[in-house]
């Protein structure tokens, strides 16, 4: 049986230095996105291999769905059954200081999805 997928909608707006920052300094955060590199999983799938209490889970997704970091996408299986199913798209981060100046670059290993509308999601 084949599963059907639809990607969520994001802004492709980048985030700010601070909520990367923000969001990469949590614990959870950063194990949660480690998780997502070997391969997507749902929330549950999430809160198991990691050991982190779902509704934990939930807020810190909240947190890096709020970034480029992760994306989500709802799977259908071949019962109609519809479950969320998060992954990584972060490849590597670098934080560089010149001239007194901060930056932080992203890579991603996976583009931004565009909805049908042409709307990155």
């Amino acid at each position: 049986m084949s599963n059907a997928s639809t990607e969520t909608q994001q802004t492709a707006e980048e985030p700010t230095i601070d909520e990367l920052l923000g969001v990469l300094q949590d614990t959870d955060c950063r194990e949660i996105v480690a998780a997502l590199k070997q391969r997507s999983m749902t929330a549950d799938q999430i809160a198991d291999c990691c050991d982190i209490p779902l509704s934990t889970v939930y807020r810190k997704l909240g947190l890096l769905e709020s970034t480029p970091l992760v994306q989500s996408r709802v799977q259908i299986d071949g019962d109609g059954k519809h479950r969320q199913e998060y992954y990584s798209r972060m490849e590597t981060v670098t934080i560089s200081c010149n001239g007194g100046v901060l930056d932080i670059a992203v890579e991603y290993d996976r583009p931004m999805r565009e909805s049908k509308d042409g709307i990155p999601s």
